[in-house]
């Protein structure tokens, strides 16, 4: 069964797990319900940011329960297929990657960020590339210049969750029960905050 975990950082950049769901199925309803239950532990405090995936599931429960709360994609996986969709001109160390990570990393306005993405495409012929125009459609869930008004603990990724997960995997075998798995996840914790 899937198992999500909500991670947060504290006042120290120091990574902090705040819950954990195991969910049967990824729907709109799930999604919700874990939320649901996620605000009441926490005396339904909403997040100001919360960093996913681009799962449509999560981005619909996301609106529907915690409405004021922003939702961003995490940037790592909206360029995951990138050099699967746009060729090799993606390729490490190429120009084209080079000015296209100044402009996702380094562009701090608006007007920088939309100038510069128009040269790119134009100079580099994605214009036309449907990847990229559809990349571009979403750009104020991921884009540095349009979330810089908003908290996110200088997280862009979900690095920390996937971090924590892989601590997890490492702790409890896939096969295993729910009891061992929680079992084992409450040792993690108490591991955790040791430190």
């Amino acid at each position: 069964m899937p198992v999500g975990m909500f991670i947060g950082v504290n006042n120290h950049y120091q990574c902090c797990v705040f819950g954990c769901v195991v969910l049967r199925e990824e729907t709109v309803e799930s999604f919700e319900w874990a939320y649901e239950t996620f605000l009441s532990s926490v005396d339904n405090k909403v997040p100001k940011t919360f960093l996913t995936d681009q799962s449509r599931q999560m981005e619909l429960a996301i609106a529907s329960v915690m409405p004021t709360t922003i939702h961003r994609w995490c940037k790592w996986h909206v360029f995951k297929k990138m050099k699967e969709k746009v060729g090799n001109v993606y390729r490490k160390g190429s120009a084209f990657r080079i000015e296209f990570d100044m402009l996702i990393n380094e562009m701090m306005t608006v007007d920088e960020f939309e100038k510069e993405w128009d040269v790119l495409m134009y100079t580099y012929g994605l214009d036309r590339n449907s990847f990229m125009k559809q990349v571009y459609e979403v750009r104020v869930k991921w884009a540095k210049p349009y979330l810089k008004d908003n908290f996110c603990a200088k997280m862009c990724s979900t690095q920390r969750s996937e971090c924590m997960n892989n601590v997890l995997k490492s702790y409890v075998a896939r096969s295993a029960p729910l009891n061992s798995f929680v079992i084992q996840f409450n040792k993690i914790q108490g591991y955790l905050y040791l430190f």
